[in-house]
């Protein structure tokens, strides 16, 4: 049978291994970039609000002098040296400034660009002299006129040490990655080993060595569970390997008596053609190609219920198949008694030959075992079944017996000889036909101390 392949073509696949280890590795590289860039992030954040803070704080001791009239060039320095300071006037001129930007005759931003509230203050990042800075901007009222305090605080040193360490992660996650993957390839691939070791016992089995199991690791996760379902695998295909070659070593040896039986009979006949009676020769050999042709048609049902292969269901009369198959019975066998006085209606859904086969095995079965008499019943449909019962009066079959008859090949007892009986397939026949019908058959004790054989169908809808 051809390998399952999904898609339409196989592809050239790369090893479980590294797929896992390149995902992984993936994923360690985002979340380290990701990490990184979050931090960074929250570094510059927090860095600028207590910038934001200080610069507050200045712009507040700033506005105290501007009230109190001592706001002039120089401004006093803060304890941040870098911090620039200017007062702006009312008419938009520098009216007082730190002594780091004295030279500085510009205010930093255009007021009517920037307005500032005098409620409160504003803060906002921008370019003062082609550097990066984070204003502070309040206003204050002194009489009629008004004043805004501007203090900027350049961002060069925040951003030279973002920037040093985002060299410092560039050199660093490389090596992180390449030892990230390293390791998840040794781990992968130690979690991986049995595994393979699983694959390597599967591969060494051959098809004589069925009996061979694979190693279940002590531990009870994913790979034990999967060796566990191997094992059972191995178990199932062992016991059909075995079901086979016991079906075929029986299928010959039922087949070898009457070939063995009808080349005798030819061979003496011919050795003595003028002394042979012939009639009675050619009847010999009929009878045991009949056998044949019907060891082989057994042969074929079996062979058909294993494969799956069940024709198309339709309504069927049960009553009116069971009464063409008594009818059967007694042509063959005129002086046989089939009590039919309890076989009411029932219909089921199904194939009406394979019924129709169960029924005549039934049948068979029962007038082979009978002593005198065979009861076949029909009962209406209950809880959606319907049950046909087929009685004999005959030594019926011990408990310990009863599941053994519906295997292949199966004799209880020397008036199942081949001399007198079947090849021990018929009841093997009825219990897959039954079951391919979605339906029950067991044994039981007849009212007469025979067998009972009961079989249950679902209803027709």
């Amino acid at each position: 049978m051809p390998e399952r392949v999904v898609g339409s073509r196989p592809r050239l696949g790369v090893a479980v291994r590294v797929r896992v280890t390149a995902l992984a590795s993936l994923v360690v590289a985002v979340s380290l970039f990701a990490g990184a860039w979050l931090f960074l992030r929250a570094m510059h954040n927090s860095r600028v609000a207590e910038i934001d803070r200080d610069a507050r704080v200045r712009a507040n001791a700033v506005i105290e002098t501007v009230k109190v009239g001592l706001a002039h060039t120089p401004l006093p320095s803060a304890r941040d040296s870098s911090l620039m300071v200017q007062v702006i006037n009312s008419s938009g001129t520098v009216a007082a400034s730190t002594a780091n930007v004295m030279d500085m005759n510009d205010p930093f931003v255009n007021p009517v660009r920037y307005p500032v509230a005098t409620s409160g203050a504003r803060v906002w990042s921008a370019v003062v002299d082609h550097a990066r800075v984070r204003l502070c901007g309040k206003a204050v009222m002194t009489g009629d006129a008004r004043s805004v305090v501007y203090v900027a605080t350049p961002l060069t040193d925040l951003d030279d040490s973002i920037a040093a360490f985002r060299r410092q992660l560039l050199r660093i996650s490389p090596l992180v990655l390449a030892g990230t993957a390293a390791a998840l390839y040794l781990v992968v691939g130690r979690a991986l080993r049995p595994v393979d070791v699983l694959r390597q016992e599967v591969e060494a089995i051959e098809p004589k060595d069925l009996h061979r199991r694979v190693t279940v690791p002590r531990v009870d996760d994913e790979v034990g569970r999967l060796a566990r379902t191997m094992n059972a695998l191995l178990d199932r295909l062992q016991a059909a390997s075995d079901g086979q070659a016991r079906f075929l070593s029986d299928a010959s040896h039922e087949l070898r008596t009457p070939l063995a039986v009808t080349r005798t009979r030819l061979e003496v006949g011919l050795r003595h053609a003028d002394t042979t009676d012939w009639p009675a020769t050619a009847t010999a050999v009929l009878e045991q190609s009949r056998r044949m042709e019907r060891l082989v048609s057994e042969l074929l049902t079996l062979v058909r219920s294993d494969r799956g292969l069940v024709a198309p269901s339709i309504d069927v009369d049960l009553e009116d198949l069971v009464r063409s198959a008594v009818a059967d019975a007694r042509a063959t066998n005129p002086r046989s008694v089939i009590d039919l006085s309890h076989l009411l209606a029932g219909r089921v859904h199904g194939d009406p030959d394979q019924l129709r086969r169960v029924v005549a095995n039934l049948i068979d079965n029962a007038l082979r075992h009978a002593h005198s008499m065979v009861a076949v019943s029909l009962t209406p449909p209950s809880n959606g079944r319907v049950r046909l019962v087929v009685d004999d009066d005959g030594p019926g079959i011990s408990p310990e017996h009863r599941e053994r008859v519906f295997q292949r090949f199966t004799r209880l007892d020397d008036s199942r000889a081949r001399t007198s009986g079947g090849a021990g397939l018929g009841l093997a026949i009825v219990a897959e036909l039954v079951l391919a019908h979605h339906g029950t058959v067991r044994v039981d004790e007849a009212p007469s101390g025979g067998a009972r054989f009961i079989v249950e169908l679902p209803e027709a809808p």
